[in-house]
């Protein structure tokens, strides 16, 4: 039977899969020009948010202490309190659907890695993740710890983004995705 650390990390693992194969699912049918439409007047477009849930997970590798995987602008110009302007010439679609997975992936294995330590360690990975966070945006939030932050990025933080972009889908009048 697994440790808690273990079992949570095995969750964060499932829900990161669930939500990366339902992006997948909901980038079918954008064309590159409704990517760059603003969902509602004044918000982000659906480009943007593919960027933000890219920036998300690098910001995520980060907490854990691996290597950031996206170019530095990016870090700044699609992350927390950026303005949602898109660069131009603005990424491809392709490009950063493949840096999201490919994130996603290593976060996969970086997390199946810590369950390994787990097994030999419990209490370096729960210490580890038990650690205040150093992310500025969520300073005075409930969100304290590694944990929490990594909790939040691979599935509050992914999944608000999604429900974004299942509406971008259905006002350009795409079929709902179930």
């Amino acid at each position: 039977m697994p440790s808690s650390v273990q079992f949570h990390l095995q969750s964060l693992r499932t829900l990161l899969r669930f939500n990366c194969q339902f992006l997948d699912r909901l980038t079918e049918d954008f064309d590159e020009e409704t990517l760059d439409l603003p969902i509602v007047p004044g918000s982000n477009s659906p480009r943007w948010i593919f960027l933000h849930l890219a920036v998300g997970l690098d910001f995520a590798l980060l907490a854990i202490g691996r290597q950031t995987l996206l170019p530095r602008p990016w870090l700044t110009q699609y992350g927390p309190g950026s303005s949602g302007d898109v660069a131009h010439p603005a990424p491809a679609t392709v490009k950063i659907l493949t840096q999201i997975f490919s994130a996603a992936a290593v976060m996969d294995a970086a997390l199946a890695n810590l369950e390994l330590i787990c097994s030999v360690d419990e209490s370096a990975v729960a210490g580890r993740l038990a650690r205040p966070h150093s992310a500025k945006a969520l300073q005075g939030t409930a969100l304290v710890t590694i944990g929490d932050t990594l909790s939040h990025l691979l599935t509050t933080h992914f999944a608000l983004h999604l429900g974004q972009l299942s509406l971008a889908r259905r006002k350009a009048g795409m079929p709902a995705i179930i």
